[in-house]
């Protein structure tokens, strides 16, 4: 069964040869970062960022300290005006980078910190049975941290976010 591994791996490491002997870097490290998976990365890391804001409600900063929104209270007329100022907040604080910026900034970095050499060897890595499992078990862990991150910076955000008010009301 080797045998097989060796024969399908210099198979496809001659045909990524051939297809890129113009030498295009710049595709190899594209081709090497859709292989990897991080653009699935990015949707969960995404994801996670936008749970995290909503972990931190309007509600909740105002239970802490009652002027953070100045003066204005749930069941205020003004509140949904708040409440949705706020999610226009969040979401506008993880729309960057965005999946082109964040797979174009892999893609370069791998472009000039690796060889083609490097580059087809990885991509005949992660094309494997075991170059596949480390993908998808990289996923998995790169869900996990996320998730924990969120959980952990939840708290942290809710005391910075009412420290950055102190410091506003104590300049006035």
């Amino acid at each position: 069964m080797n045998g097989f591994y060796y024969v399908v791996g210099v198979t496809a490491l001659l045909t990524i040869m051939c297809a890129h002997a113009e030498g295009s870097k710049a595709k190899l490290a594209q081709d090497f970062v859709r292989l990897v998976g991080y653009d699935k990365q990015y949707d969960d890391y995404h994801k996670s960022c936008i749970e995290n804001y909503q972990g931190v409600s309007p509600e909740s900063l105002v239970s802490k300290q009652s002027d953070y929104f100045y003066g204005i209270k749930p069941g205020d007329d003004k509140w949904p005006l708040i409440v949705s100022a706020y999610k226009e907040y969040y979401e506008s604080a993880c729309v960057h980078p965005t999946k082109q910026e964040f797979v174009a900034t892999l893609t370069h970095s791998f472009e000039v910190n690796l060889s083609v050499s490097d580059l087809q060897k990885g991509i005949v890595f992660y094309a494997s049975p075991i170059g596949r499992r480390l993908v998808d078990a990289g996923q998995i862990a790169a869900k996990d941290s996320y998730a924990a991150w969120g959980e952990i910076n939840k708290k942290y955000i809710t005391e910075a976010a009412l420290k950055f008010q102190k410091r506003l009301s104590d300049l006035q």
